[in-house]
């Protein structure tokens, strides 16, 4: 079933990316996929905190997926040729990039999961992302879609909040399906690491300051 990051759900253009509601979307009643900016359209922008996005993709690509598919009992050969989708049973692209980097240590990698180390695994990825940020769409950062395509986007959707989550309804009339949710206490950990440790939290910012600089994030 095809699916796009841009939708048109009657007379509103919604643009979304990975680990941005991006398969909860794709799962409504759809009029037309990549639809051109127009006037007429009302443009709606998804989006979340990058800090709030990058502990998604962590959880969801490095730590769930890759337990879920064995990960922990493949060698790094098995891994890097494994092309599969996830869906059939495939670990994911995340692992195959840290793997292609010298200072990714594969086997610390699968004693720390075994472990569910998750704040030294979450400082591991959080080094690694200034180097491989441009090698997945869903570590790009959120503007990048708005540039590519130059929409003039109207409003701007919070997916965290719920008050912002209401008012997407309200606009498309059709409830939101929950898709790839991740452990909340996980979540709250991740979290809390990068409120208490501003270093980390630096990483982040610079790696995607242009996101922090045009998304309305409090």
């Amino acid at each position: 079933m095809p699916r796009s990051r841009i939708v048109r759900i009657k007379d509103k253009i919604i643009i979304t990316n990975f680990k941005c509601m991006f398969s909860s979307l794709n799962k409504l009643n759809i009029c037309e996929l990549n639809p051109s900016d127009s006037e007429k359209y009302e443009k709606i922008m998804l989006f979340r905190d990058p800090c709030t996005r990058t502990i998604s993709c962590f959880l969801n690509w490095m730590i769930r997926l890759p337990k879920e598919k064995g990960v922990l009992k493949m060698s790094q050969e098995q891994v890097m040729c494994d092309k599969r989708d996830p869906k059939d049973g495939g670990s994911g692209w995340l692992i195959p990039i840290l793997l292609k980097e010298s200072d990714f240590d594969f086997n610390n990698y699968k004693v720390l999961l075994e472990e569910n180390n998750l704040i030294e695994l979450f400082k591991i990825y959080i080094k690694l992302l200034p180097k491989i940020k441009d090698k997945n769409d869903h570590m790009h950062s959120q503007v990048k879609i708005i540039k590519n395509k130059k929409f003039n986007i109207d409003i701007f959707i919070n997916i965290d909040k719920k008050d912002d989550i209401m008012i997407l309804k309200e606009k498309i009339k059709q409830d939101l399906p929950i898709s790839n949710k991740s452990s909340d206490k996980d979540k709250q950990l991740c979290e809390n690491f990068i409120n208490n440790d501003i270093n980390y939290k630096n990483i982040i910012y610079d790696i995607y300051k242009d996101d922090f600089e045009f998304l309305p994030i409090e």
